[in-house]
């Protein structure tokens, strides 16, 4: 079976730093292909089908799905695929289709990560309706087509959108919007806690966005402000900082040893790194500085 997308119209929710816009597909009439009636492919967002009548097979990459009446099946982006086929669509088998995409945008609450996690735990696996979500769901998907530009019409979708979607995530997954005041519940200081995972390398910004409860953007943008500078480039500044004191006051040991107690991944990192900031390499600043500190103590 063929299947053709058409955008009718579109609902955008943002929660926290997720933009979650929604848009229903329409099926057109079963064209052969190369696999018989199957029409194999791949979509950029994910795809989700509830079926209204009947029961339904769903091939997803080398699986096989089956789908029974009031279930929901969700199909990842980028994920190969045909939907029901012919013989379904002869038989009587009614489904309705919509899509899904998830961007991570600005805001302070970090509810990207929740949102994605829940799609990604949720998907091809068929998943039951309760009824009040089921009539819930289908009255909003049918209403894409009465639904105009207006002003009216926007506020509408927007006092519809958003319970849908908590009451969507919450069946697939158990979803649970994280708190707003979770950083006052852990008694955490955030300034002091941003200060000591700025200096442990184990900590990436994902990592600090976490535990602060921002989005990794806002998350990004506080560091540049407060710090002056970028985590990467206050992280390379330090490891730069360690390895110069290393290489002056342990002069035996390796450069090896140097760039694993810097925190360098290499060797040749640390010596990249020292070109890019010195303009010579970690050798030669070692040789420069204890020539310099011999001169001092013989004056």
């Amino acid at each position: 079976m063929q299947k053709k997308d058409i955008i009718l119209t579109q609902s955008q929710a943002v929660i926290g730093d997720a933009a979650l816009k929604l848009f229903r597909i329409s099926y057109t009439e079963p064209t052969p292909q190369a696999e018989g009636n199957k029409l194999i492919h791949m979509h950029v967002y994910y795809e989700f089908h509830v079926l209204i009548k009947g029961d339904a097979y769903f091939t997803i990459g080398d699986r096989t799905i089956h789908l029974q009446e009031h279930q929901m099946l969700i199909i990842p982006p980028r994920q190969e695929h045909h939907p029901f086929d012919s013989a379904a669509q002869q038989s009587g088998t009614e489904a309705r289709a919509f899509g899904l995409t998830l961007e991570l945008t600005e805001g302070e609450i970090c509810c990207y990560p929740y949102f994605l996690a829940a799609l990604q735990l949720a998907a091809c696996t068929p998943i039951l309706l309760s009824e009040c979500l089921y009539h819930r769901l289908l009255a909003y998907l049918d209403g894409f087509d009465e639904r105009g530009c207006g002003m009216r019409m926007q506020c509408r979708q927007l006092t519809e959108i958003y319970p849908l979607l908590y009451e969507l995530f919450d069946t697939i997954h158990g979803f649970e919007m994280p708190q707003y005041l979770e950083q006052e519940k852990r008694d955490i200081d955030p300034m002091v806690a941003l200060d000591c995972m700025i200096n442990e390398p184990s900590y990436s910004l994902e990592d600090i966005s976490r535990v602060l409860g921002y989005s990794y953007r806002h998350t990004a943008r506080k560091i540049q402000n407060i710090y002056g500078d970028s985590l990467t480039n206050i992280r390379r500044d330090k490891m730069l900082s360690t390895a110069k004191e290393l290489l002056v006051q342990e002069s035996e040991t390796t450069l090896e040893n140097v760039a694993r107690q810097s925190g360098f991944s290499s060797t040749l990192a640390l010596i990249r790194a020292f070109r890019s900031a010195e303009n010579i390499t970690p050798t030669e600043y070692r040789n420069q500085h204890i020539f310099e500190n011999n001169g001092a103590d013989m004056t």
